[in-house]
């Protein structure tokens, strides 16, 4: 596999990934989010500064990245595809913002750190069990080319070690969508309730703010299943609110349209866990079937 020219700074993972610092357990409501940007996150500041010049070697792995090493390994050991997938939107999420004409991120234009060729090209660098894990994370992410480098790289890599729900991290079914409205309209909580094969539950609650365009705002992450989350927001927060099952096709349609608003608008709310997991949303969005209407052809829609 051809490599790209070495780069001055061997670093494409922000420091922010590590697992120093990482806030309590707890969900929200009630705790802090477990899987914000707070560990992890690089729209935390400018981009730039979240590099160092270490340098890396081909085929080891530089005091830089001990971070994301560190923060993949304590996702491999929670037994839930949650964290690893979080890590990896972060990634992807970097990429996007480059492709940006306004990017979130100032100089993150930078086509040599900020591009799926240097983030594929440091993981299959060096062959560990938290690489591995990340390359299989990635791979939902990923245009189909490097997604065709990435599974040639995993074809030839042993290791026994990593738990059989990291190779299945992909496959995940949504399961249903709730959406919590407002009745005065203001806004609408969208809940994505999804399964892997090999078990485990995950539920994405998606704000989206009507009184901001109809442009998702936030999401909240929960490793927990959805009937077990729409227990604990079924009752009122701010005034008399609605709870309807969504069809899927129409969920698709919708909150897309929603996440395209946000991409339109200015200044762009940036939140905890928004927009590094915009690229996890976008892809449980395209687990779900088409067919649903065209949201974004008139505006605003309520979900």
């Amino acid at each position: 596999m051809s490599r790209p020219k070495k780069r001055k700074g061997g670093r494409v993972t922000p420091k922010g990934t590590g697992s120093t610092s990482r806030p309590p357990g707890g969900l929200r409501p009630g705790g802090p989010n477990p899987l914000g940007r707070g560990p992890m996150g690089p729209l935390d500041g400018p981009w730039l500064d979240q590099f160092d010049d270490d340098g890396d070697v081909d085929g080891e792995v530089g005091d830089g990245d001990t971070d994301v090493l560190a923060r993949a390994g304590d996702a491999i050991t929670t037994g839930h595809p949650a964290e690893l997938l979080v890590l990896a939107s972060t990634f992807a999420e970097a990429v996007a913002d480059a492709a940006r004409t306004d990017p979130l991120i100032p100089g993150s234009t930078d086509d040599e750190l900020y591009s799926w060729r240097t983030v594929v090209d440091e993981l299959t660098g060096s062959t560990r069990p938290e690489t591995t894990a990340l390359l299989h994370a990635l791979r939902p992410f990923v245009p189909d080319e490097w997604n065709q480098v990435i599974t040639a790289e995993l074809s030839e890599r042993h290791t026994p070690s990593l738990p059989a729900w990291i190779s299945s991290i992909g496959e995940a079914e949504v399961t249903s969508v709730w959406c919590r409205s407002h009745d005065l309209g203001h806004d609408d909580d969208v809940f994505i309730g999804a399964r892997w094969p090999t078990g485990q539950v995950l539920t994405l609650v998606v704000h989206v703010d009507h009184e901001l365009g109809g442009s998702v705002q936030d999401v909240i992450l929960m490793p927990a299943d959805i009937d077990q989350v729409l227990r604990v927001f079924a009752a009122p927060a701010d005034g008399p609110t609605s709870l309807t099952e969504v069809d899927l096709a129409d969920a698709r349609a919708q909150i897309a349209a929603a996440v395209d608003r946000w991409e339109q608008s200015s200044p762009r709310t940036l939140t905890d866990d928004w927009p590094t997991a915009r690229p996890l949303l976008l892809w449980l969005l395209s687990r779900l079937p088409l067919g649903g209407p065209d949201a974004s052809a008139s505006g605003d829609s309520r979900t």
